[in-house]
């Protein structure tokens, strides 16, 4: 059954849809092996390894996600270890700057989804301080939403994301 959410000024029914990660470099075979086998969309993943460090990687990679229509292309972050809601100030500062940074990048390729999240790759929480980590994500979905874009926070095999209560606490205070 399809559900619609309130997002800005605007309901959109929100389906399910099968997505294929960007595992293959080539995008023209990527395209080809994910319409061959029956996905809607890329799942396009960005690592702080390959993510776009000059306009002119920025105008490539346009050109490579231009190049997979007609599918829908989603974005996500994987990035290990920079969190926002840092305990250390600086670092959830050099945090945030990252993820405001993709929002830009997304929003400059035209998408309207991009997933996160927190603690990926850390073994503990130990170093994030709940209520910052509340407000910051707040603050990201706001950004992000000014952009025109969806933010997702995806829940981890452990951490807070993983519990059930406290991940759904994260999406209620965020709107996220």
């Amino acid at each position: 059954m399809a559900r619609t959410r309130k997002y800005g000024e605007y309901n959109k029914v929100i389906l399910p849809k099968l997505a294929c990660p960007n595992f293959i470099a080539d995008t023209s075979h990527l395209r080809e092996f994910a319409r061959e086998h029956g996905f809607n969309g890329i799942d396009w993943s960005f690592t702080p390894g390959d993510f776009p460090d000059s306009p002119a990687a920025e105008s490539d990679l346009m050109r490579s996600i231009n190049s997979l229509e007609p599918l829908e292309i989603r974005y996500h972050c994987a990035f290990k270890k920079i969190d926002f809601g840092n305990i250390d100030e600086v670092e959830d500062e050099k945090a945030m700057t990252v993820f405001r940074r993709v929002c830009d990048l997304v929003a400059m390729l035209r998408g309207d989804t991009l997933t996160i999240h927190l603690g990926l790759g850390q073994e503990n929480t130990n170093h994030l301080f709940w209520h910052r980590a509340i407000e910051r994500l707040t603050e990201l979905v706001g950004f992000a939403h000014k952009r025109g874009i969806r933010l997702c926070l995806e829940n981890l095999a452990w951490g807070w994301t993983s519990r059930p209560q406290q991940f759904e606490k994260f999406l209620r205070r965020t709107g996220c």
